[in-house]
């Protein structure tokens, strides 16, 4: 199985453009790609890259959020800008370090009335809830394969 595929999500309607993003020590990189069916490859539109600042990061863990959240905007418009694209709508986003693990968990939320186009105040509960239980989730597998009920998680 292709990593296409676990984005695709076996089948379902395909995203315009996909959006990687690499937040590194000291580089945060941007892609910007659509997906080919046929081959089942990925075609890179646009790459943007930004310095981390010198007080951003440290041994491998953000000190100062603010500055990676701005590197990380100036690399994904520098991404876009290249592309040629205004909204992108799926990402990718990888992130590294000591004091970092990875998990990945798919979260399913059912609008009560879909046809009706989401504003703001939706948005962030639908974020929420969704935050909540994968969070929810996350701490579950965690104290398995620790063996700690007890585990701090941040999202």
């Amino acid at each position: 199985m292709g990593i296409f595929s676990k984005i695709l999500g076996g089948g379902r309607s395909l995203a315009e453009y996909y959006l990687s993003l690499d937040i590194g020590t000291e580089i945060v990189k941007a892609l910007v790609f659509k997906v080919d069916l046929e081959n089942g490859t990925g075609i890179v539109k646009g790459v943007g890259r930004a310095r981390q600042g010198l007080k951003d990061m440290h041994s491998g863990a953000v000190s100062d959020i603010s500055g990676v959240i701005e590197n990380c905007r100036q690399a994904i418009e520098m991404a876009k800008a290249m592309a040629g694209v205004k909204k992108i709508e799926k990402a990718i986003v990888g992130i590294a370090g000591e004091l970092v693990k990875g998990t990945t968990t798919t979260v399913h939320y059912e609008r009560i009335k879909p046809e009706i186009r989401i504003d703001f105040p939706e948005l962030k509960n639908i974020i929420q809830k969704v935050q909540w239980k994968a969070f929810d989730r996350i701490r579950q597998q965690l104290a398995w394969e620790t063996g700690h009920n007890e585990i701090e998680v941040k999202l």
